[in-house]
């Protein structure tokens, strides 16, 4: 959740955004987002049916909102990006925004069933790395029984390895076009999570990669289902990992 100064590299293109389509970005995020919305209802709905969620890095588009039923759940939004404030505010499908850093939330204590943070936490390790400072403030406003879950790009995934050294050389930006992406381990997380937590069980959002060719992509996810329960006792290797962790 930490504002960064948008780099010329970023603005003219990256090695890996030259080669990419948006084809390949709508088919892989049709993919993610189906994933993502089956481990909400098995993990996370079925457990907490209704009640208030707080969404941590909202940022504009407002896709928690396709993933939590409207008259079941309230969603607020937190960001520290105003101008996407704003345009997520247009669309009208939160409750509630706020300009805030994950490490200074503006409620009280208790004050959520559910917070859920999508893509977020692996911008907390650089410049200053935040992560546990910025848990320890979402459980603080989460109350005693509820869920925080955390969807993360995983450094055990080839994909993620490689972005973690492109990171420590000092070549991310000009790869990828940033250089805050830090994929995070599963093991450090559940590290992080158990203190505070009862429970945390571990999911594989997603195998493939979004800058594969569309069917390269569309094998992955079929192998990804033809093996559904083998993977799913093996959830450590995905590209992409969700975190349900149960409070204390």
């Amino acid at each position: 959740m930490q504002e960064t100064p948008e780099s010329s590299v970023t603005k003219d293109g990256n090695l890996i955004d030259r080669v990419s389509t948006e084809e390949r970005f709508a088919y892989y995020y049709g993919q993610f987002v189906a994933n993502e919305k089956e481990l909400i209802s098995a993990n996370i709905i079925d457990v907490i049916p209704r009640g208030k969620i707080l969404n941590v890095g909202c940022g504009q588009n407002g896709v928690e909102r396709t993933l939590f039923p409207r008259d079941t759940y309230k969603i607020y939004g937190v960001d520290v990006d105003a101008e996407k404030l704003q345009i997520l505010q247009a669309k009208k499908l939160y409750e509630g925004l706020y300009k805030a850093n994950i490490t200074s939330l503006p409620f009280c204590k208790d004050s959520f069933d559910i917070l859920y943070l999508r893509l977020v936490l692996h911008h907390l390790i650089y410049p200053a790395n935040i992560l546990s400072e910025g848990l320890g403030e979402c459980f603080r406003v989460l109350r005693s029984g509820g869920i925080l879950a955390l969807v993360e790009p995983n450094s055990w995934h080839p994909v993620g390895a490689m972005m973690n050294l492109a990171h420590r050389l000092g070549l991310d930006l000009y790869i990828h076009g940033t250089d805050d992406d830090v994929a995070l381990s599963p093991f450090n997380l559940r590290r992080v999570l158990a203190a505070p937590c009862a429970r945390v069980s571990t999911h594989t959002v997603i195998f493939s990669w979004r800058r594969l060719p569309i069917p390269l992509q569309a094998g992955i996810d079929r192998s990804h289902m033809a093996l559904k329960r083998v993977l799913d006792r093996l959830p450590y290797f995905g590209h992409t990992l969700m975190m349900v962790a149960h409070k204390r």
